[in-house]
């Protein structure tokens, strides 16, 4: 075949069982063992919490820089339908493309949206790196009554949050 060129495809081989995190619950939880291919190399990584802190956005960037996914507002009910206090974010493992293949892990958010629509695929994060793989999702929906502030409230105990965790394993399209 003239022209042929292989594409790799970036996916996980088993759910990684993403929840929030035990001894930190302000962080992702990845409680299995987790493998995965990042360009044709298979990896794995271990059970681990990762911050959303500073969570980039999928946005072009500002001068240079990657836009940040801050405070997440509130919508109790007593706020304009169009509020956007929905979130999902990304929990990405990205292979260094070196003999030992170092495996980093962070997360990345999509576009706030409103909780009175379904979310749609826009508002799903992407990686920009081919390096990367996305191991799961987190959909968060805020109805606390105030911000939520990533790295500081608990995934684990604030009132009147949705967390829906979704592995990325026999996920078609992602």
């Amino acid at each position: 075949m003239t022209g042929f060129i292989p594409q790799c495809v970036n996916d996980c081989s088993n759910t990684a069982g993403l929840t929030y995190g035990s001894s930190a619950p302000e962080k992702l939880k990845i409680a299995n063992t987790t493998f995965f291919s990042v360009n044709g190399r298979k990896m794995y990584v271990t059970t681990q919490e990762v911050s959303i802190v500073g969570a980039k956005r999928n946005l072009p960037t500002l001068n240079g820089t990657a836009q940040t996914a801050g405070n997440l507002v509130s919508d109790d009910g007593t706020v304009d339908a169009s509020t956007k206090s929905c979130r999902i974010y990304a929990l990405v493992a990205t292979s260094a493309q070196t003999e030992a293949g170092t495996v980093t892990l962070s997360v990345i958010a999509g576009e706030d949206f409103p909780k009175h629509r379904q979310a749609v695929a826009d508002d799903f994060p992407i990686p920009a790196d081919p390096n990367s793989v996305v191991i799961g999702w987190m959909y968060l929906k805020n109805e606390s009554g105030s911000d939520f502030v990533p790295g500081t409230s608990s995934l684990g105990t604030v009132s009147n949050t949705t967390k829906t965790f979704t592995d990325n394993y026999a996920q078609i399209g992602f």
